[in-house]
């Protein structure tokens, strides 16, 4: 098989080294399923370009041939030599387990492949290329030179080059035509081509910005919800924020007053209200903000906590006074690095935190908490901007911090923004940004919480970090920053990163939810939320493991993905969103039922049905069952209420707790009789019931292509509740959401809904 693999991966060179334009080299892909040592590639003819990936290597081979591999796979096609146990080259051979050409297609960044499909071929972008670099400098800067060569040929224009021997590092900025795009990257002496992001502002724009250059901020709803930022104070006359100021306080007794001498408090503020600064100041939008601040101060002149009072009673206190002065949401950027969280018992300050929450049903918004790559880093090098995402996963030293883990909070971790959308164009073509676009960020910190449960559950964006070439250090730069207002008196506009900067733009999310929905509850505020969420592709840029694995180790540092104001507000035509609220006893089963779409059933399309479950037990802090009960949902098809109720209620609880996974196939038509055959009603929810159910905030989707059983006209959210040491009589408040989600260029969906609508479930669409 390798021999037919390889043969024609020669064969296919052959013939497109006669075709004019095209070089001569043969570079290709080889898949192993063990380490290989890059000499031992060397000696069968093949020399090794990138192997960063450990079960994927890019190698290249000057002879076309390819003739001394073959004469290893002939030698250990023939058996072992006399005296010998195994056939030559065993190892080496039995360690690959495919050959492929590597084509242009796979060159192509999938964020350049994105935009082109939004714009003409005629239209010039700017794309840096990286070149191969095969270890020799002379060859090296000929493979570099025919790159340059071919882009003049084609009528671009070579902006900027680097290249380093010591890294090996080749490096091209070129403009040229969309329609060339796919020309550049078959060429065998290219390694990647991307686009560099356009800028929306630049350096000018941010650092000069004077009260003329921003727009005009009016003020929110007199009912706009009230939303505390307890931090570093608040520049309260910026221009960005004055009109949406209820209050400054300060409470720490060593500190003078609520002026932000730091600029932490006054950047988080201008996300809390206005979400990105960047699309709203490149279209000079008027904004309103969505809600009132009332900025709590509780951190020093240097972002520190006071060294003379207890951090854990004025984080206490100033969440308390935020309840206590009408805020129904709290926004905290703050955390202790010396109290990482272990993975064991709840943390004192967060386990304060979600008694806080609890009694006065409040929404806690809270950063992961930052870590420096030093940490977790030893060394640092080319190939990082692409590797560190390995060690970030599963170091010790980034779990979360305090009082991150939370359990009735949002904790929210930071990912690298896409430039496009985010600030300003990168000005060195050698510094190259740590991660692609919705990667985690490189100073994020990561989860699971307590009882496994899904920490951080959302993500939004923080920045990232930059390698440098010539300096072989990581370095920030300001392209890779998130615009934030400023608290100098010089300057308006400032830029900075961290996991501080994204928790407010989920604030930036609920508080646009609780301005539609003012009498819903912190449960339902949460449910929405979540149900916003879109999954980052993150966890297919992962190696090794299964699937579910690497999806496992994805949302240890993402969660349930990234949190969208519009999506969590309301509905559209194409995007049905129904919430409800309840309350359930211990060891309890509640069911909802609600309506497919019947086009659901006419047709096959990418489809998505999105569950969101949010609920608030009472909290011990001492206790390994930190949870007073947990709650898990499934979704069931063809089946009646009635029946699943009277199963559970008569249900063991071996029965219950053997509950299998479910199945994806057409479920049974006869009528179950035990807890095992609803296991075949099931939908199988992505993540599973187990993955989701140590938590108090917990989402699940299901998507499919398929056409529906016409026949099922409902499904049933079966929602249980399973008490830990709550008592009996206990009644659990929860809320759910629920969506259903299809292509935008099929026919509506929304209408049939609302009118099938029977449950206690309410459904909204956006004005």
């Amino acid at each position: 098989m390798l021999a037919d693999q390889f043969a024609h991966i020669s064969a296919i060179h052959i013939r497109r080294r006669q075709e004019a334009g095209i070089d001569p080299r043969l570079v290709m892909v080889i898949r192993l399923n063990a380490p290989v040592d890059p000499e031992d590639f060397r000696r069968a003819g093949i020399r090794v370009l990138d192997d960063t990936n450990g079960r994927t290597v890019i190698a290249f081979a000057d002879d076309p041939q390819l003739l001394e591999f073959h004469a290893r796979l002939t030698a250990y096609k023939a058996g072992p030599a006399e005296g010998n146990k195994h056939p030559s080259y065993q190892g080496f051979l039995d360690a690959i387990d495919t050959g492929a050409e590597y084509v242009g297609d796979d060159k192509i960044s999938r964020r350049l492949r994105d935009h082109q499909a939004t714009v003409l071929p005629e239209v010039a972008l700017v794309l840096d290329v990286e070149c191969w670099h095969p270890g020799d400098p002379a060859a090296a800067e000929e493979w570099r030179n025919e790159v340059r060569l071919k882009v003049t040929q084609l009528g671009g224009e070579v902006l900027d080059s680097y290249l380093s021997n010591s890294s090996l590092l080749s490096l091209l900025r070129v403009r040229l035509q969309s329609r060339h795009v796919s020309t550049i990257a078959e060429m065998s002496a290219v390694a990647r081509v991307d686009l560099r992001p356009e800028p929306l502002l630049t350096m000018h724009d941010v650092f000069n910005a004077t009260a003329d250059d921003l727009p005009a901020v009016g003020a929110p709803a007199r009912d706009a919800p009230i939303v505390g930022v307890i931090d570093s104070g608040v520049r309260d006359a910026h221009p960005l924020l004055a009109p949406a100021m209820r209050d400054t306080v300060v409470l720490a007794r060593s500190i003078a007053d609520a002026r932000d001498r730091d600029g932490h408090g006054t950047a988080v503020t201008s996300l809390v209200l206005h979400g990105q600064l960047e699309p709203l100041l490149n279209e000079r939008q008027t904004p309103d903000p969505v809600c009132w601040i009332l900025s709590v101060r509780v951190l020093d002149d240097e972002h520190q906590f006071p060294d003379d009072e207890l951090w854990e009673r004025l984080l206490a206190e100033a969440v308390e006074y935020c309840a206590d002065h009408g805020a129904r949401i709290v926004n905290l950027s703050v955390g202790s690095a010396l109290t990482p969280y272990s993975g064991a018992k709840a943390t004192p300050v967060a386990a304060l935190l979600d008694e806080v929450a609890r009694r006065r049903n409040l929404v806690l918004v809270i950063s992961t908490g930052n870590v420096a790559a030093a940490a977790y880093l030893a060394e640092v090098d080319a190939d990082t901007p692409h590797t560190y995402v390995e060690r970030l996963g599963v170091s010790d030293e980034t779990r979360m911090i305090d009082p991150a883990p939370a359990a009735l909070a949002l904790t929210v971790g930071a990912v690298c923004h896409d430039p496009q959308v985010g600030a300003l164009a990168r000005e060195a073509v050698e510094q190259r940004p740590l991660g692609n676009a919705d990667w985690p960020s490189p100073f994020t910190r990561r989860g699971p919480g307590m009882k496994d449960s899904v920490k951080p559950e959302l993500v939004a964006p923080g920045g990232t970090l930059a390698y440098d070439d010539a300096a072989h250090a990581l370095t920030q730069v300001p392209a890779l920053k998130l615009v934030v207002a400023s608290a100098r008196p010089d300057r308006l506009l400032g830029m900075d990163l961290g996991t501080s900067y994204a928790a407010p733009l989920v604030t930036h999310v609920v508080a646009g939810v609780a301005g539609r929905h003012p009498e819903a509850s912190a449960n339902l505020l949460r449910a929405l939320t979540l149900q916003s969420a879109v999954e980052t592709r993150f966890w297919q840029d992962l190696t090794g493991g299964s699937e579910n694995e690497r999806r496992e180790r994805a949302r240890a540092l993402q969660g349930y993905g990234r949190a969208r104001f519009e999506e969590a507000r309301s509905s559209t035509n194409h995007r049905v969103v129904m919430y409800g609220t309840a309350g359930i006893r211990a060891d309890d089963v509640q069911m909802w039922e609600f309506p497919v779409p019947r086009s659901f059933t006419q047709s096959s399309g990418d489809r998505e049905l999105v569950v969101a479950l949010a609920f608030d037990p009472p909290t011990r802090g001492r206790r390994l069952d930190y949870l007073a009960s947990t709650m898990q949902f499934e979704v069931l098809r063809g089946i009646k209420p009635e029946v699943v109720d009277a199963i559970y209620r008569a249900a063991t609880e071996d029965e219950l707790e053997a509950t299998p996974e479910g199945e994806d196939s057409d479920p049974p038509t006869d009528e179950p009789k035990s807890v095992a055959e609803i296991g075949r009603r099931r939908i199988e929810l992505e993540p599973s019931a187990n993955a989701r159910r140590g938590g108090a905030n917990q989402l699940a989707r299901w998507r499919f292509k398929h056409r529906l059983r016409a026949e099922e006209e409902t499904y049933l959210l079966m929602v249980r509740n399973v008490s830990s040491w709550a008592g009996e009589a206990d009644l659990q408040d929860y809320a759910i959401a629920i969506a259903w989600v299809e292509d935008s260029e099929r026919d509506p969906i929304y209408v049939e809904l609302e009118a099938r609508l029977r449950v206690p479930i309410e459904i909204e669409i956006r004005a």
